[in-house]
């Protein structure tokens, strides 16, 4: 049997006879050879209608061979019917219309193997679904992925990812190269590495094993532990730990712990925790406020007190000079203002000299051991206050200061240059009554 449909109709051909029927009602024409004859019947479209749609009903198998075996060679018949049928005036030719088999329900067919025939995953899968025997997923429970999709998909998300061979997802393997052992833990890998070598790179899952040496200066004994090449010379790596051959000027190496990475981190030069070298701290003896220089301390002094050693080893001895300034590293000379003085001489102070810290102490009776200006500090350290003048005398020129009803002379020049005289009367000029005593006191 063969089905046409052509605008609207359909032609269903049996042997030796042609069935033309219309969709708005049905005619029948029936043909003995090439001859056709009208007859009319009154029947529903759906039930004498041949479709192939299984909803619509399906023309009987039997009738169906029959009709295809007896009506295939005749094409002239079916020829004649086509024109026939447009007979009515149709504009559409018998040319064109088509000439293969056409079906006449276009609407697809709903087959039994629509419908779910498996039992898909729901233990390791979520949101199973089922079209005839192939399953689908929209997602995987924590811990599982789907590998294996190969139809129909039965098992789903059928892989853990929580071993090395598919650690965080499909196919994820944990290489364990230069390694003893491998794990999987958080989607990650996870290795005991062989001696001299370690897990650095952990990117991308790390799946690359210990791929590290650690007998570079880039590496030394453990991952990023890099060689010190700023402030240290001639780095190298023995695998346990950094090497040097020296540092740069002002720096030492004083922490050597671990692999010594920071090689000669330490600033010699102005720590005063390490000043000129390791552990080498500045003094606090006296001092207000600690520093270091070029590897010596200069510490800043309390008041009174001065830092004039300055030592570069050994241990530092802060401000130890009670003197107000220093003397060629050394502290200042002290002046006395009187020596061996008798009774209630009042005098008797220590004096430094501001303008020559290292003028040495006078010797009575040696004029070149004394300056006017030594003989000015002297009866400035006097501590009662007065006025100075300064009076040639003849036996010896003298600073005098005038306190009030009392006065003191400091002799610098002549045979008498060193002696000091205290008097209860002024000095004026060239007289001068000064007390009698059986040793005449002296100054320095």
């Amino acid at each position: 049997m063969r089905s046409l449909r052509l605008l609207g109709l359909v032609f269903a051909l049996t042997a030796g006879c042609a069935n033309v029927i219309g969709l708005s009602g049905l005619e029948e024409v029936e043909c003995v050879g090439a001859a056709c004859s009208d007859a009319s019947i009154d029947a529903a479209p759906d039930t004498a209608i041949a479709e192939s749609s299984p909803a619509d009903g399906a023309i009987d198998s039997a009738e169906l061979d029959a009709a295809t075996d007896s009506a295939e060679p005749e094409t002239s018949a079916v020829d004649s019917a086509i024109d026939s049928g447009l007979a009515d005036g149709d504009a559409t030719t018998a040319a064109d219309a088509p000439t293969d088999t056409l079906v006449a329900d276009t609407k697809p067919d709903v087959v039994a193997s629509d419908a779910c025939t498996v039992t898909c995953d729901t233990v390791r899968s979520n949101g199973a679904t089922c079209l005839g025997s192939a399953c689908a997923y929209s997602s995987c429970k924590a811990g599982f992925a789907n590998c294996d999709t190969t139809a129909p998909d039965l098992e789903g998300c059928e892989t853990p990812t929580t071993n090395t061979l598919n650690c965080g997802g499909c196919g994820v393997k944990c290489e364990p190269t230069n390694a003893s052992t491998a794990s999987c833990t958080a989607s990650l890998c996870a290795y005991t590495c062989t001696s001299g070598f370690g897990d650095c790179d952990k990117t991308g899952g790390n799946t690359n094993g210990c791929e590290t040496p650690l007998n570079t200066t880039a590496n030394c004994g453990a991952c990023g532990a890099k060689c010190d090449t700023v402030r240290s010379l001639g780095a190298t790596c023995g695998g346990s730990g950094c090497s040097y051959t020296g540092c740069a000027p002002g720096f030492t190496n004083c922490d050597t712990a671990g692999t010594d990475a920071n090689g000669c981190e330490t600033d010699t030069s102005t720590s005063p925790s390490n000043c000129g070298g390791c552990g080498r701290a500045c003094s606090t003896t006296n001092v207000a406020t600690a520093a270091c220089a070029a590897g010596a301390c200069t510490s800043t002094c309390k008041v009174g007190f001065a830092n004039c050693s300055k030592p570069t080893v050994g241990a530092d001895d802060g401000c130890e000079c009670a003197t107000p300034g220093c003397c060629a590293g050394g502290c200042a000379v002290t002046h006395k203002n009187s020596v061996g003085t008798p009774g209630s001489w009042p005098l008797g102070q220590s004096y430094f000299l501001s303008s020559d810290y290292c003028k040495g102490v006078g010797v009575p009776g040696d004029a070149s051991t004394y300056t006017v200006e030594m003989a000015t500090a002297a009866a400035n350290a006097w501590p009662t206050a007065g006025t100075l003048e300064f009076l040639p005398r003849t036996s010896g020129a003298v600073v005098c200061k005038n306190a009030g009803s009392t006065a003191a002379i400091w002799v610098y020049t002549g045979a008498n240059a060193g002696h000091v005289y205290y008097t209860t009367t002024k000095c004026a000029g060239d007289v001068c009554n000064c007390a009698v005593f059986a040793t005449d006191p002296t100054w320095n």
